[in-house]
């Protein structure tokens, strides 16, 4: 519900009519991230400043705010990612 008010509140037509695609990519991306968070609220006050951000109409706020939850996401996927590569070649 969050991601989808985020993307109605764009005003971007093209954005809003690719909801389910934006939709299904975001829920592939949280199974991947899942495998290694042990707790999302970590990223709950990402989320909470993305709203303030928005909310006092501060879209670069919410823009940067986004970057850095995607890339700590990212750089968790990939902290995985080579955990699981060691874990391979030591079996």
């Amino acid at each position: 519900a969050f991601h989808d008010a985020v993307l109605q509140a764009t005003g971007n037509e093209l954005m809003q009519s690719l909801f389910s695609v934006i939709e299904t990519a975001l829920g592939t991306f949280f199974t991947l991230s899942a495998r290694s968070a042990t707790d999302f609220r970590y990223s709950l006050p990402y989320h909470h400043k993305v709203f303030e951000a928005i909310k006092r109409q501060q879209p670069e706020a919410a823009r940067k705010t986004m970057l850095a939850m995607v890339a700590d996401s990212h750089e968790n996927l990939q902290r995985t990612r080579a955990r699981g590569g060691r874990r391979k070649a030591s079996t």
